[in-house]
C-alpha cells in the first residue's frame, strides 16, 4: 500500500485513566496533540497534532 497525500489517521483515545496511560506511548511515537487536548473539560471532539496527517478524538472508553 502506497502513501497518498490524502491519507489520514485518526486516533480514538479513551478519556480517563487509560488516556493517562496511553499518552506517553503517543508522545514516544512523536505525536503531540494541540494544547486544548490537555483541557479535560473541553467539549472539543477533534484535536490537531504536530503531524498534519494525524488527528486525535477523545471519546468515552465504552466507545472505543
Amino acid at each position: 500500500m502506497s502513501a497518498n497525500a490524502n491519507d489520514r489517521l485518526v486516533l480514538a483515545l479513551p478519556k480517563g485513566r487509560i488516556l493517562t496511560e496511553v499518552m506517553p506511548l503517543v508522545r514516544h511515537a512523536g505525536i503531540e496533540p494541540e494544547a486544548a487536548f490537555e483541557d479535560e473539560h473541553s467539549r472539543q471532539l477533534t484535536f490537531a497534532t504536530n503531524r498534519p496527517e494525524v488527528s486525535i478524538i477523545r471519546v468515552r472508553s465504552f466507545d472505543v
